[in-house]
C-alpha cells in the first residue's frame, strides 16, 4: 500500500510539473507578445511622426495654394456650390490638401520625416540646428 500512496503521490507531482510547465510556456508566449508590442508601438510612432510631416505640408504648403485657386477670377457660376460651400470652404479646402499631400508622394514629406526621424527628441537644439541666433537653412 505504501508503494501504491509513493506512486500516486508521484503522478500528482508529475501531473502538476506538466501543468507548470504549460503555463511556463504560456508566460513564454506571453513575453513574445508584449516584446512584438512593442515593436509594433514604434511602428505606430514612426506613422503618427509620418502624418505630423504629411499635416505640415499639407498646412504650410498645399492648403494657401487650394485657397488661392479657389478664389480664382475664373470662376464658372454653373458649378458653384452655393452657400454651403462658400460656408465650409475652409474645411473643403483642409480635406482636399491633406488628401492631396497623402496621396502625391511628395519629396518635402520624406525630407521633414528624414529630418526629424534622425533625432528622436524632435528637432535638434545643438549648434547644427541654429548658427548665429537664426535658423539653418542650408542644412
Amino acid at each position: 500500500m505504501a508503494i501504491d500512496a509513493i506512486g500516486q503521490q508521484a503522478s500528482s507531482y508529475y501531473d502538476r510539473l506538466g501543468q507548470f510547465q504549460a503555463s511556463a510556456q504560456g508566460f513564454d508566449s506571453i513575453l513574445t507578445k508584449a516584446s512584438g508590442a512593442t515593436a509594433e508601438a514604434g511602428r505606430t510612432n514612426k506613422q503618427k511622426l509620418r502624418h505630423a510631416c504629411e499635416q505640415l505640408v499639407s498646412d504650410a504648403l498645399v492648403q494657401p495654394l487650394v485657397k488661392q485657386m479657389r478664389q480664382s477670377p475664373f470662376k464658372v457660376k454653373m458649378f458653384h456650390g452655393g452657400h454651403a460651400e462658400q460656408a465650409f470652404a475652409q474645411k473643403l479646402d483642409t480635406i482636399l490638401a491633406d488628401r492631396i499631400v497623402h496621396s502625391a508622394n511628395f519629396p518635402i514629406v520624406d525630407s521633414v520625416y528624414n529630418n526629424l526621424s534622425r533625432h528622436p527628441g524632435g528637432l535638434p537644439t545643438s549648434t547644427g540646428a541654429a548658427v548665429g541666433g537664426r535658423l539653418n537653412t542650408h542644412g
